[in-house]
């Protein structure tokens, strides 16, 4: 019975969650400032979707450095913030893809080999 209790401690801090699909110092700092001002405006707004939520998350940092955030609401359930724009996981995912287009050099079948990994 232990790994029940393990598994939701898990699921509760799964708000936490750093970028693994880019390296942030390849995107301006400027950039990274803006992303991590919008998570932390989402933050409240994504709370609000959970049952039993407030507004005032107990948990709402992003760190531009890194672009490491955590988004815990008043229920201490973390919202899916990938499942939404102008969040750290849409601009990482769409980063990611940007990366990957570039890196094909032109190439039409790379190209689309990007988009269609990285949707």
């Amino acid at each position: 019975m232990l790994f029940p209790t393990v598994l939701l401690a898990l699921s509760s801090i799964a708000g936490v969650v750093s970028s693994q699909s880019i390296d942030p110092s390849t995107i301006p700092e400027a950039t990274r400032e803006a992303w991590c001002r919008d998570q932390t405006t989402s933050c409240p707004l994504l709370c609000l979707q959970n049952k039993g939520a407030t507004g005032e998350p107990e948990s709402n940092d992003c760190d531009p450095e890194t672009l490491v955030f955590s988004c815990i609401c008043s229920t201490g359930l973390a919202p899916n913030a990938s499942e939404y724009s102008q969040t750290i996981p849409y601009y990482i995912c769409t980063e990611a893809n940007n990366q990957c287009v570039r890196n094909c050099n032109g190439d039409p079948t790379c190209q689309t080999a990007c988009r269609e990994d990285n949707p």
